[in-house]
């Protein structure tokens, strides 16, 4: 399926190189206008209406030990803005053989719109609602807890899917709740032990993204043979 381009880029430079926008990008952290920005700079210019769909730019942030905060980037094409303290490798996306376990780890959106995804209440006035997680005793339980609607959102690259750690933040808004950004962003990390089902269905989740707001740092599925 062709080469892949993956980027470490420190949060900490990004906002070096990202200047505020008064009213609307704030420079912090967590706030999901300015994660987007931030991403796409590192891109040339296009006159496509959705450059990032058209160059499967996908990316989340990773905090790992010992590292300060960093983003790390996916594309098809390669980034031409990189500054000093960001580090790109490409690589080829192989196939996968089916039967084969994997790890992953997804970057993912999980929110279900009342009325229409399965298991909601059909008497509910709609709006969205955060997937419950597996451990979740208190939501209906006709509504699908994390496990088997992220089964259903992989489905056809991987099966038996196994949730090992699970962590769940809301971009854009303070931890009083207060908006504090345009946008507000619910972005669930998902590491997991999983078969793969079909290679090239998983190829293609891999490089197209999984779900909802991939502009801001949803979608993106790594997975690592075991």
């Amino acid at each position: 399926m062709g080469s892949i381009y993956l980027v470490k880029y420190p949060m900490m430079v990004a906002m070096q190189q990202v200047p505020d926008a008064q009213g609307s990008v704030s420079g912090k952290m967590d706030d999901p206008l300015f994660r987007h920005r931030a991403v796409m700079a590192l891109f040339e210019d296009s006159d496509s209406a959705n450059p990032r769909a058209q160059w499967n730019v996908l990316f989340r942030v990773e905090h790992l030990p010992g590292q300060p905060p960093f983003f790390l980037i996916q594309s098809s094409v390669a980034p031409v803005n990189l500054p000093e303290g960001a580090q790109m490798i490409s690589r080829e996306l192989r196939l996968v053989p089916e039967g084969t376990p994997v790890a992953f780890r997804i970057a993912i959106n999980a929110v279900r719109r009342q009325n229409r995804d399965s298991g909601s209440d059909p008497g509910s006035n709609g709006g969205i609602k955060p997937v419950p997680f597996d451990g979740d005793e208190q939501a209906p339980e006709s509504i699908s807890r994390m496990t088997p609607w992220l089964q259903g959102k992989l489905a056809g690259g991987l099966s038996d899917l196994e949730i090992i750690n699970h962590r769940r933040e809301v971009l854009g808004t303070s931890r009083q709740g207060r908006k504090t950004s345009q946008r507000v962003v619910q972005v669930d990390k998902v590491d997991g032990a999983a078969i793969v089902a079909d290679s090239a269905q998983l190829n293609k989740l891999i490089l197209n993204g999984v779900g909802r707001a991939k502009s801001y740092g949803c979608g993106l599925l790594s997975v690592r043979q075991l």
